[in-house]
Parts: structure tokens; C-alpha cells; sequence
């Protein structure tokens, strides 16, 4: 679902998205205004325990984090995964400094 919308807000030159995700899947396409940045992970989680929960490497983490600082918007799917919680840290640390 994620993959299909940003998609088309891409292709429709909606939005420029860049596209934060684990590298354990396939992107989606790259296509004009879409941007792809492959996170590393491990997916250990999900080899052991058969539940999807890619960890990401604190770099990728960090480039998530510089990234959502510097969006005018972030569209988060899903709560459940660390990098959604890190980029909604950061958006939220980057609008208090921004009211400051």
C-alpha cells in the first residue's frame, strides 16, 4: 500500500518522495520523483521468530532522521517498527526547534 502511494503521488508530480525503507524487500520501481534509500537491516527478528521486524543500522537510522528534519512532509505507515518511531521522534524534535 505504502509502495502504490507513493508511486502515484510521484508520477501524478504530486510530491518528490524519497523512499526510506529496509533493505531486506524489494523498492518499489524508481520512477520519476521517487527517490529510493535502501536502509541496511537485519532481519533476524523474522528469521527466528517468523515475524517481519527488519533492525536498521544506526546509520541508516541517522539518514532517516536527517531526512524527516528536512521534509515539509512526512507520511509515516505503520507504528510498530523502530524507523517509524525515529523519524516521528525527529519530526516532532525538529517542529519544537522550529517553535522555538
Amino acid at each position: 500500500m505504502a509502495g502504490q502511494l507513493a508511486e502515484r503521488l510521484a508520477a501524478q508530480g504530486v510530491a518528490r518522495i524519497d523512499w526510506h525503507a529496509s533493505d531486506c524487500d524489494a523498492p518499489p520501481a524508481p520512477s520519476p520523483g521517487l527517490s529510493i534509500v535502501p536502509a541496511r537491516s537485519c532481519n533476524i527478528i523474522e528469521r527466528a521468530a517468523g515475524v517481519p521486524y527488519p533492525l536498521w543500522s544506526p546509520a541508516a537510522l541517522l539518514r532517516l532522521a536527517r531526512s524527516v528534519r528536512s521534509a515539509n512532509v512526512v507520511h509515516l505507515h505503520d507504528c510498530l517498527y523502530l524507523p517509524v518511531l525515529a523519524a516521528f521522534a525527529a519530526r516532532a524534535s525538529a517542529d519544537v526547534a522550529r517553535s522555538s
